[in-house]
């Protein structure tokens, strides 16, 4: 059975689905993330640093922290109402940009955060959304 965790705030609603709850050390794990615009307008213009979504992830029985940082890059982006932004995140420890960092995984518990940040009005205004699901690694066997 899948997970689901959501959050809103005045405009945008994050939603974040995982396959399920617990994985094998080898396996790869998946999020599939959408972003609703869900304020008064149709389409929602937002001013972002170089990726809208960020995501954070812990290890609760262990030292594993990684963390995505946008690039000091300006972006602007429109969300249309009943369109929704979407992206996926795999965790992998193949995975060229992450998979160093990955490595650190063992069986244990793990949170991962997922925030939405961005200005409305320019960059000085930073609103954000976030959420988090909470998986466990499995020792094989």
């Amino acid at each position: 059975m899948g997970v689901v965790s959501e959050a809103e705030n005045e405009e945008f609603k994050l939603i974040v689905t995982s396959e399920k709850d617990r994985y094998a050390l080898d396996e790869e794990i998946p999020f599939n993330i959408e972003i609703h615009n869900i304020s008064d307008e149709e389409e929602l213009t937002v001013y972002t640093n170089s990726t809208l979504l960020y995501f954070h992830l812990i290890g609760e029985d262990n030292d594993v922290e990684v963390r995505s940082d946008g690039m000091d890059m300006a972006e602007v982006r429109t969300i249309i109402k009943g369109e929704p932004h979407k992206e996926t995140l795999v965790l992998d420890k193949e995975d060229e940009a992450y998979g160093d960092l990955l490595e650190g995984m063992n069986a244990g518990k793990y949170t991962i955060i997922f925030r939405v940040a961005y200005g409305k009005d320019g960059y000085m205004d930073r609103k954000e959304v976030s959420t988090q699901l909470e998986f466990e690694i499995e020792d094989e066997g």
